[in-house]
Order: C-alpha cells, then sequence, then structure tokens
C-alpha cells in the first residue's frame, strides 16, 4: 500500500485546528457537559451545562481559538462570563471567570473534559 505524505500532511492540515475543539464533551462529574461547534475560521460556540443535586445551570457562549487555547465569553446585562478552554493530551481543559450567575455557588463549569 502507497501513501501519499504530501496527501497526509494535507489531511492533518485541514483536520488539525477544528479537530482541537468541535465535538461533545463529558466534564470531570455526571452531568457536566460541553458542546464546541465551529462557526467560522477560528471562531466556534460552546454551550456547556451542569446538572447536579442541589445546583443546575448553563451557558452560551461564542469565542475565538489561538492556538491550543480557546476563549469564549458570554454578557447577560451586567454579567460578563469567560472560559478558557486549553488542549491537553487527554482531553480539555477549563477554566472559567466570573460565570457564578450561570450556574449558582454550588456547581461550576470547571475541570477536565473528555471526548464522548
Amino acid at each position: 500500500m502507497h501513501i501519499s505524505i504530501p496527501a497526509v500532511v494535507a489531511a492533518l492540515a485541514i483536520a488539525g485546528p477544528a479537530a482541537a475543539f468541535e465535538g461533545s464533551y463529558q466534564g470531570g462529574y455526571d452531568g457536566q457537559t460541553m458542546e464546541i461547534k465551529k462557526t467560522g475560521a477560528k471562531s466556534y460556540a460552546l454551550s456547556f451545562a451542569v446538572a447536579l443535586e442541589g445546583c443546575a445551570g448553563g451557558v452560551d457562549l461564542n469565542g475565538t481559538a489561538k492556538g491550543k487555547t480557546l476563549v469564549a465569553v458570554a454578557k447577560e446585562d451586567d454579567n460578563v462570563c469567560t472560559i478558557t478552554v486549553k488542549k491537553t493530551a487527554h482531553g480539555l481543559s477549563v477554566a472559567e471567570d466570573g460565570c457564578l450567575y450561570y450556574h449558582g455557588a454550588s456547581c461550576d463549569f470547571e475541570g477536565k473534559y473528555t471526548k464522548k
């Protein structure tokens, strides 16, 4: 079987950036999910949900990727939620800032996420 190296490189170049973020993910505990969809060359739509006993929430954000990092923001009135997603060797790592309004004090969107 003959494999063309230029064809493989071209295929990886096309799939590379999108493959880094797009997909459905499960967080570190049951009820913590994230969905990422590509909306432009470097832009993405993110949707987070968390549902635990005594806590539930969710937020939809729009963000931009730069390398292995995706930063997304949601704004509602004076509430600004910023989520930073970083590609890791085993999935994605999520950190949040100012998102309490979207999930309450008993839970969060942070943690390690793996593809479903």
